[in-house]
């Protein structure tokens, strides 16, 4: 153990990083055997005596603990080196994702202690009052309610025509689009730009937006910026859909442009390789 730290952070949406899915695919492995050896030399990392660093890894074990073929941990780990994920013997940016401790002045323990006293001394009928949390209440108010026509541009998800106009859900976060449009063109600058931004357009990328919200839980719109950022760059990584690849039938080379991407259809197909080969 390093330094007295026994724990390290596990950032949300690492199981949902396209990055891990074309890992699977280069390495010819399942992408649960991914994330397990990803977790496994983070912990190894973690307990090193200099944190970050990666020891000697006995693959054989490794492959009879995963259940897999031999060879596949050596692969998976040659194919998480060629994606950047680790740079010699360390985890690529340990320090920055890792810190050496919480934050200075971290008062959540007293905070505790002052909830548990004044849960102690709450009467019966304040006690029921605290312990019926807000979130609580909107589950109630989501379940009791029929599906409206905005929870079913959600579900609908695999339609290839958006919804007719809908209201926007105050539950759900509004979808920053300028912002995204952004991103796009600062990944992608090769790829067709966004002339005009029309209402079908927004749809497609809203409902993308906070479908990734509802599965990956954003608080905030910088995190979903950092998920379609990581998107639009593992979206750079394909010949096919960045028009390297030659065209058919004499046809010029496929561009994917930003309406193209967020079509449901397309865009669960990119986000699972296989535009990828």
């Amino acid at each position: 153990m390093a330094s007295g730290i026994d724990w390290f952070r596990w950032h949300h949406g690492s199981v949902t990083d396209p990055k891990f899915q074309l890992v699977a695919r280069k390495a010819n492995a399942r992408f649960g055997d991914v994330i397990a050896l990803w977790a496994f030399i983070l912990e190894m990392a973690s307990q090193d005596s200099e944190r970050g660093h990666i020891s000697q890894i006995d693959f054989e074990t490794l492959d009879y603990m995963l259940g897999a073929d031999e060879g596949t941990s050596i692969r998976i780990l040659d194919a998480m080196t060629a994606r950047g994920l680790i740079v010699g013997n360390r985890i690529a940016s340990w320090e920055k994702r890792q810190p050496k401790r919480e934050r200075e002045n971290d008062n959540s323990t007293e905070r505790s202690k002052a909830f548990r006293e004044k849960q102690r001394h709450a009467t019966p009928c304040n006690a029921n009052e605290t312990q019926e949390t807000p979130r609580e209440e909107e589950s109630r108010e989501e379940e009791s309610k029929p599906l409206s026509s905005a929870n079913a541009l959600e579900v609908r998800s695999d339609a290839d025509e958006p919804a007719d106009p809908v209201s926007e859900s105050k539950k759900l976060p509004s979808c920053p689009h300028q912002k995204v449009i952004e991103l796009y063109h600062e990944s992608l600058p090769y790829c067709p730009q966004v002339r005009e931004w029309n209402t079908t357009r927004q749809k497609y990328l809203q409902s993308r937006w906070r479908e990734k919200a509802v599965s990956l839980g954003w608080q905030k719109d910088d995190e979903g910026l950092e998920w379609f950022r990581r998107f639009f760059a593992f979206v750079g990584e394909s010949k096919f859909l960045t028009g390297k690849s030659d065209g058919r039938s004499g046809k010029p080379p496929f561009l994917a442009d930003l309406e193209w991407l967020m079509r449901p259809s397309n865009f669960a197909k990119v986000v699972e390789g296989k535009y990828h080969a």
